[in-house]
């Protein structure tokens, strides 16, 4: 019989895995190369609920969730506690409020797969990849609207002929493959160890070995055509800046007409370096609100031989504020956008952002919790974006993402079956500091790409900026905390992939057999009840 010490000894080490296959920062070093360990993460975990015997075998799947979340999203302090000036006491409380709902989730996957082996004597082999995509897409959109950051099929983006399947079956298909695997390795220890039931065992492991390699197969052809056809499409010349302006200097008064001059003479220099179409800033790189109908408010960004592309805090004036106001009341409504601005300083369009981030760009459930504040309190409450309106610069229709727009992954389909032939990630990671937030959140645009098969930009503050093609292969990349120019020539596509088409249909159906299944077993239980 194994000790509390011993269970409690492998579960943490089943989550230290499951954290290092995901991009981690420890000190300077950049561990971004460990998606291996999510094919073996798991497998201590599994054996505990599924093998073991456990009585109570969820209290080691919640410690397991509450391990992974804190070491997948402790930079979450840096932003609450560092720059968004709370109590460090507080900070700890909401993260852990945060990892607490999440490892909750994580519970439930096992919990429900633990419950219909036993009332429908169905394997978790073929349940769990169900409930582990069913629950994952659930955080994605629950609860003030979803936090979808660390699923495991993430952790594989460096390894693109596993994840080209994305375009079928998105990121969560990816997620279902990694858990099979890991119940197959699981298998293999069983048929090694045991004589009885092997022919079942041997079942399970051929049905994930074909898996694989059709997985890997569809990866090698669709990677080489979309490449191919990549090289001969036609390609737009652009430029993205990384200003690295200090995140505790973003905002204050004195400091605006330095960053406005840092970004000009930036822009200047990209138009006057290469022959580029158009020139991107971050997300919210002008230092100032923009009054959309205020004409000087477009001509202090500057005049340019080509598009300029940047992120604002912007309002429309009519008449509510006079124009000298440098910063809106914090009652006053504004957006969070992107906006295109056209030779001789000419509005060409405006992006709204959909996806709020809670508590830092809007604040729900205030009379429950009024304390939180927003922690971008320098602004007012936010408006939310009621179109997927696409940005056109020369040939490139531009679908916006926004901040953490990219990591919900419905969000840049939709821009996609809107036209988009190009994404573009306008965002500022300075919140985070230089933690694993960075490589973390950049690890999502490779998967934004191969699902919709789009090349995507993303154009950062203090990085990563980076730009990539549409089977995920990253082009241009900036160092971190860099002042940095990046110039690359994108391929716009109109390539139609089966995802971009269909969105999550793999999860819905995923989610509706988890239903059914429930549904069953529930029924049956009341049955026997009566």
């Amino acid at each position: 019989m194994m000790s509390k010490k011993t269970k409690f000894f492998w579960v943490f080490i089943s989550a230290l895995l499951a954290i290092f296959s995901h991009p981690m920062v420890l000190g300077k070093s950049d561990f971004s190369n460990g998606g291996f360990l999510a094919f073996i993460a798991y497998l201590p975990l599994l054996y505990f609920v599924f093998q073991a015997g456990e009585k109570k075998p969820f209290r080691l799947v919640f410690l397991f969730g509450i391990l992974f979340y804190l070491g997948t999203l402790h930079w979450l302090y840096i932003a609450l506690n560092g720059y968004g000036h709370l109590h460090p006491l507080l900070s700890v409380g909401v993260l852990f409020i945060l990892v607490l709902i999440l490892a909750t989730y994580f519970t439930g996957i096992f919990a429900f797969s633990y419950w219909m082996e036993r009332k429908l004597s169905i394997s978790h082999f073929w349940t769990l990849p169900l409930f582990w995509v069913s629950l994952e897409w659930l955080r994605t959109h629950w609860p003030l609207g979803g936090f979808p950051w660390a699923q495991a099929g993430y952790s594989q983006w460096k390894y693109l002929t596993f994840i080209q399947v994305a375009d079928l079956v998105g990121v969560y298909g990816v997620t279902a493959l990694l858990i099979w695997i890991n119940l197959a390795v699981l298998e293999i220890i069983s048929f090694i160890q045991k004589k009885e039931g092997r022919q079942k065992a041997a079942l399970k492991i051929f049905f994930v070995l074909l898996l694989v390699l059709a997985t890997l197969i569809y990866g090698v052809k669709q990677k080489t055509k979309v490449d191919e056809i990549s090289l001969k499409a036609p390609h737009f010349n652009l430029a993205l800046l990384q200003g690295n302006i200090p995140q505790d200097e973003k905002w204050l008064l004195e400091k605006s007409d330095e960053i406005l001059r840092i970004y000009q003479e930036m822009t200047h220099q990209a138009f006057s370096e290469q022959k580029i179409s158009l020139v991107i800033w971050p997300e919210a790189a002008f230092p100032y609100e923009v009054a959309l109908d205020e004409e000087e408010d477009l001509e202090a960004m500057g005049s340019y031989p080509g598009d300029l592309l940047l992120g604002a805090v912007s309002y429309e004036n009519k008449g509510r504020l006079p124009a000298s106001t440098l910063y809106t009341p914090l009652d006053f409504p504004v957006h969070n956008s992107a906006l295109l601005i056209k030779p001789g300083s000419k509005l060409g369009g405006a992006y709204f952002k959909h996806h709020l981030v809670p508590y830092g760009e809007y604040i729900p459930l205030k009379s429950v919790i009024p304390f939180l504040g927003k922690v971008t309190g320098q602004m007012g409450e936010f408006l939310q974006g009621t179109e997927y309106n696409l940005l056109e610069s020369g040939a490139a229709r531009m679908g916006m993402l926004i901040c953490y727009e990219d990591i919900f992954p419905e969000i840049a389909q939709r821009l996609v079956k809107a036209g988009a032939n190009m994404l573009v990630n306008l965002t500022n990671d300075a919140w985070y500091g230089d933690s694993s937030a960075l490589p973390q959140h950049l690890s999502f645009s490779a998967f934004r790409a191969i699902e919709n098969r789009r090349s995507l930009v993303r154009a950062t503050n203090t990085g990563i900026s980076a730009s990539f093609d549409a089977s995920g292969n990253i082009w241009q990349r900036a160092p971190v905390f860099e002042r940095k120019i990046i110039y690359d020539q994108i391929p716009l596509l109109t390539l139609s992939s089966f995802y971009a088409q269909w969105g999550d249909l793999f999860s819905y159906t995923c989610l509706a057999f988890s239903i059914l299944l429930v549904l069953i077993a529930s029924t049956r239980h009341f049955l026997k009840k009566k």
